[in-house]
């Protein structure tokens, strides 16, 4: 049993000096970095009173002993190769001083310690956080704290290796990161390993394992597993359909506040799968993600407002979270804001924004939206006049199945306007456009 000592004893003469002397290090180094080191000295103390503390209760214990220091750290500002080395030391040295001693378990943060910290500094290469955005770097850093078995930088290196940054794409490699991480608890590995599993990337596929990790991180209240395992069910993708155990698992999800939880329980109120229909569930679960910027409840919620469902129809705030979408690159939301802006619905009419969207969609291959350029361009709306360019885009969203292009470009053909006339190709598209029950193109071959 350790010995557990009170802040005073801990914080005596001889602490406080070999911390000021860690201070001063701290500061010797002409390519240290000042602010990085200054924030770490602040944490260092910190870390020395918390995990010290007196625990007086199993709460103490967990706060004291594991989390503040993990918390304390895990902010790290400090890229200087030599400071988990520095950090490592120092506390080695007070540990070994006999001036108090730790608890098993506390004697495992401080083993897991240096790893954590090297994973911190390859965490903020990797996402560019405060320093040029460099992968070879972050795997320096992973590395150095995988060969520590610590799990979120198995992660790391196993989504390294899966996405090829910093590294050659290696799926064999990624998938043996991810399983060590896995299998010593890392929720968000269980989730990645799941999905090798379930791809074949890097392992034999294997549906049955992929859902046994899937289910594993879900039921530690993992939300991106729960969200997946919820998907699985509501597609059918790899199991059979099971649109409760969809619900179960979308509503454990949204319970977090995970956005694309939120939105796939809001398709099952919406559609009634799994729940009874209510619209209104579904209305209040779009706006809560779309609110966090997830793009299919921004276009979910337009599509709400646009129809009344759940909410009072409102088509000046349906245009809003179209237009949302669109600026994000979402290629149907920009073929709902250009009709919006054609017809001056929820916006003014304004025939160059129309085409300005539409243009978007239509090069991102939306059919519906290659017929509405070809549109404005037949009758010189928002774009100068141009019937080959009408034809041009006409031919394209035909080709794609769009029976309304079918049938305008069906009258081209008909009627010679801007291509030679050809009442065989006129009378093959208007039968194309007929078989999917388009009225105008059923009439024209009665």
């Amino acid at each position: 049993m350790a010995i557990m000592c009170d802040r005073e004893t801990v914080m005596n003469d001889r602490v406080r000096d070999e911390l000021n002397e860690l201070r001063e290090y701290l500061n010797i180094s002409e390519d240290a970095e000042p602010d990085g080191h200054e924030e770490l000295k602040d944490w260092l103390s910190k870390a020395l009173l918390s995990i010290n503390k007196t625990q007086d209760s199993e709460q103490d214990s967990e706060a004291g002993g594991k989390y503040s220091l993990a918390n304390d750290l895990n902010r790290g500002n400090f890229l200087h190769e030599d400071v988990p080395k520095i950090v490592m030391d120092y506390f080695t040295q007070l540990v070994g001083s006999g001036e108090f001693q730790i608890t098993d378990e506390q004697q495992q943060v401080f083993e897991q310690l240096n790893a954590q910290i090297q994973n911190n500094i390859g965490w903020r290469y990797y996402t560019g956080d405060g320093v040029e955005k460099d992968f070879k770097q972050a795997m320096h850093w992973f590395n150095k704290a995988a060969e520590k078995a610590y799990a979120p930088a198995q992660n790391n290196l196993g989504w390294c290796y899966k996405n090829g940054e910093g590294v050659e794409k290696n799926f064999d490699k990624a998938a043996e990161w991810f399983k060590k991480a896995a299998s010593n608890g890392h929720m968000p590995a269980q989730n990645n390993l799941a999905w090798r599993y379930f791809l074949g990337e890097g392992v034999k596929k294997d549906n049955a394992n992929a859902m046994l990790w899937l289910e594993k991180a879900a039921s530690q209240g993992y939300a991106v597993a729960q969200s997946n395992l919820g998907l699985h069910y509501y597609r059918g993708d790899f199991i059979a359909i099971d649109f409760d155990k969809a619900f179960y698992w979308f509503e454990k999800a949204a319970q977090k506040g995970y956005p694309p939880g939120q939105h796939s329980l809001g398709l099952c109120y919406h559609k009634g799968n799994g729940v009874n229909r209510d619209l209104v569930q579904a209305f209040e679960l779009f706006s809560k993600a779309a609110g966090q910027g997830y793009l299919a409840s921004q276009i979910g919620l337009g599509l709400c407002y646009h129809k009344g469902e759940g909410a009072k129809q409102d088509f000046a705030s349906a245009a809003h979270w179209f237009k949302e979408a669109a600026s994000r690159g979402d290629a149907s939301a920009q073929n709902r804001i250009g009709w919006y802006y054609y017809q001056g619905v929820g916006v003014e009419k304004d025939f160059t924004q129309a085409v300005f969207w539409f243009k978007k969609a239509a090069e991102a291959g939306v059919a519906s939206a290659q017929n509405n350029l070809a549109w404005c361009c037949k009758n010189g709306e928002g774009i100068e006049k141009d019937l080959t360019l009408a034809t041009y885009w006409f031919e394209k969203a035909a080709t794609a199945g769009n029976a309304l292009a079918q049938t305008n470009l069906a009258w081209r053909y008909k009627t010679g306007d801007s291509v030679r006339q050809d009442l065989e190709k006129a009378k093959h598209w208007f039968k194309k456009a007929a078989e999917q029950g388009h009225a105008p193109a059923q009439r024209e071959l009665a």
